[in-house]
């Protein structure tokens, strides 16, 4: 066999080697996530590493790190997701592997409405609950403080007046029932439908319903995780929703 020969067999060799490799080396996309100084949750500036960067197809997600580079396993044609805690998500189809921008830009806060509407009932709920008092000439929520009951400037009548007088009563209820309907309206800043599509697509209507009344957290815990946590919470007990309907 002769030089040449022996190089072109070589040469072909080595390029099968090299095509198996590519093929089986997996597709990996990289870009930056941009966020904007008017994108600001609970009064700071988001943090971009809060956003979630998903595969659409195959579900596979990451986070930028914080200057807003990522990388995710994709191919040409795949769909990737960026979705933050109280935003609308953003998609983009892949058309190229490098220099992937994915620009939060034109999302709107849909917690502006949320917040916005919370402030407006906490204003009808104050005004509810003065006039309520006023009517009824209680002074301390129907809760008095043990001071009253001093021989010295206290107010004996007041005090059993607030505590036992159905009057006390019905505004001890009347004020479990305000904290209690604002918190729900708090958990649903963190815990609401969009967020529960950006982090299982495709669920129905029913099943959100279904898996709201049955995994809703609680405030202290939605406060306290990240965005990466909270989208884990869904994923892992949207699964244990699904048994229990088999």
């Amino acid at each position: 066999m002769s030089l040449l020969v022996k190089s072109l067999s070589l040469s072909l060799v080595l390029s099968g080697h090299a095509l198996i490799v590519s093929a089986q080396t997996p597709d990996i996309v990289s870009g930056v996530v941009v966020l904007h100084p008017s994108q600001r949750l609970r009064g700071s500036d988001m943090p971009v590493r809060n956003v979630v960067v998903r595969n659409t197809r195959t579900g596979k997600h990451t986070s930028p790190n914080s200057i807003g580079y990522f990388e995710i396993q994709a191919k040409i044609g795949d769909n990737i997701e960026a979705s933050i805690k109280g935003f609308p998500s953003q998609t983009l189809l892949i058309t190229r592997y490098n220099n992937i921008v994915l620009d939060m830009d034109s999302t709107i806060r849909l917690q502006e409405v949320t917040i916005t509407g919370m402030r407006e009932n906490e204003k009808k709920y104050n005004n509810l609950q003065k006039t309520y008092l006023y009517k009824n000439t209680l002074h301390f929520d129907g809760k008095p403080p043990v001071a009253l009951l001093s021989p010295i400037g206290g107010s004996p009548v007041t005090f059993f007046h607030e505590l036992f007088s159905q009057k006390g009563k019905n505004a001890r209820k009347l004020n479990t029932y305000i904290l209690r309907d604002l918190e729900d309206q708090e958990i649903q800043k963190y815990f609401n439908e969009d967020v529960i599509r950006n982090a299982i697509p495709g669920i129905s209507d029913q099943e959100i319903a279904g898996y709201l009344d049955l995994y809703t957290p609680e405030l202290k815990l939605l406060k306290s995780w990240s965005d990466y946590e909270l989208i884990n919470y869904i994923k892992t007990t949207y699964q244990s929703f699904k048994s229990l309907k088999k």
